[in-house]
């Protein structure tokens, strides 16, 4: 068993902090044929992570529906400064967002096979990031918000929020085009199959947003071209 106390936070972030360097180190030590991938953390929601990864040179990934799109796109925004203030090439970050995804013919298909396996989902998330509540930590600023955020989710209110890509394609490319607007050019990291979905349900999102939303971002994102507001 770990008891999970605020000097154990410390010392776990410390030696975390240290291992993510050294793989870091030893990429850059790799020539540019010998590389099989770039070093990526997933920075919640502490400013300073998110300075953090900038700086160093790493890429990440975001989980906009643990947080609120206000807050996301300011983070996403220290990153994104960070990063070019470090010398790091403009542009040459990359960006994931995870964002559950359902798409189906009709809107009401979409709405309905969307909401029981995104509450299951929540059901167990909220499960399993519970130990955080009461728990403050330096290390990990903003964990105990993460619980209250998971526990108060539902599907209406990540549909509403932009924080999950559902419906029909044509409102699919909408929602990501928001998206877009909201952090600029990121790739969406897709859960298809979450919650006990069927797999032809998830076989059937895949499809339609390989041959209807797809075609319509083939095209980056024009530099700068981020909202100041939602």
């Amino acid at each position: 068993l770990v008891f999970w106390t605020a000097h154990a936070h410390k010392r776990r972030k410390s030696r975390l902090v240290q291992h993510i360097d050294s793989i870091g180190l030893m990429d850059r030590a790799l020539s540019h044929r010998e590389r099989r991938g770039q070093l990526e953390t997933s920075p919640v929601a502490s400013k300073e992570s998110f300075i953090w990864a900038g700086r160093r040179g790493y890429h990440i990934m975001i989980v906009p529906f643990a947080s609120n799109l206000d807050l996301v796109r300011e983070l996403v925004q220290s990153y994104r400064d960070a990063w070019r203030d470090a010398g790091h090439s403009p542009g040459a970050e990359q960006i994931q967002s995870s964002l559950h995804c359902y798409v189906a013919e009709t809107h009401q298909d979409a709405m309905e096979g969307f909401r029981r396996p995104v509450e299951r989902y929540i059901e167990v998330f909220a499960e399993a990031v519970s130990s955080w509540a009461g728990q403050q930590s330096s290390q990990y600023a903003g964990y105990s918000k993460l619980v209250d955020a998971i526990s108060s989710l539902t599907a209406e209110k990540m549909i509403d929020s932009h924080t999950a890509l559902v419906g029909t394609p044509d409102e699919v490319i909408e929602q990501v085009q928001f998206n877009r607007d909201l952090i600029g050019e990121h790739e969406p990291s897709m859960q298809i199959n979450f919650g006990g979905i069927k797999e032809r349900e998830a076989f059937r999102t895949l499809e339609l947003f390989a041959a209807h939303v797809m075609p319509h971002f083939q095209k980056p994102a024009a530099p700068g071209a981020v909202s100041q507001s939602t």
